[in-house]
C-alpha cells in the first residue's frame, strides 16, 4: 500500500489554501492610509479590518477581524459584543496586516468549510 503525504487531498490531489484577495481597514480610505497610520498611543488602540478570502477553487468571502491592544480591549468589547479579537501588544498597522495575512494564508484544508473553521477561530465570517 502506498502512503500519500498529508498535503495531498484524496479528492483532487492537493489541499486547498486560503488566499487573501483584498483588505479593507475600517475608517481608512485605503490600505496605504492604514499602513501609514500611527495612533497617539500604540499601546491603547483597536480597529476592525475586513479581509476578503478565498481559494483558487472558491469565490472569495468576507471576514471581519477586531484587532486590539490589551489596554484598549475593554472599550473595544463594549462597542462590539459579538466578536473575536486578535490581541496585539502594539497597534502597528503594517505588522498587524502581515501577521493576519500570514495566519490566513497558512490555513489549509480538504474543503472550503475546513478552512473557514480555522479562520473562524480569530475572525467573524460574513457568510454570503
Amino acid at each position: 500500500m502506498i502512503s500519500l503525504p498529508r498535503e495531498l487531498d484524496y479528492r483532487n490531489g492537493l489541499m486547498l489554501h486560503a488566499i487573501v484577495r483584498s483588505v479593507y481597514p475600517h475608517d481608512f480610505a485605503s490600505v496605504d492610509d492604514f499602513i501609514s497610520f500611527v495612533p497617539p498611543d500604540v499601546t491603547v488602540h483597536y480597529g476592525w479590518i475586513v479581509l476578503v478570502i478565498g481559494t483558487d477553487e472558491t469565490d472569495p468571502e468576507y471576514f471581519q477581524c477586531l484587532v486590539s491592544t490589551p489596554l484598549a480591549l475593554e472599550e473595544a468589547l463594549c462597542r462590539s459584543k459579538d466578536c473575536l479579537v486578535h490581541i496585539v501588544e502594539r497597534y502597528e498597522p503594517a505588522n498587524i496586516l502581515s501577521t493576519l495575512i500570514a495566519r490566513v494564508e497558512n490555513s489549509k484544508g480538504n474543503t472550503w468549510i475546513e478552512i473557514v473553521d480555522q479562520l473562524r477561530t480569530f475572525m467573524r465570517w460574513e457568510r454570503g
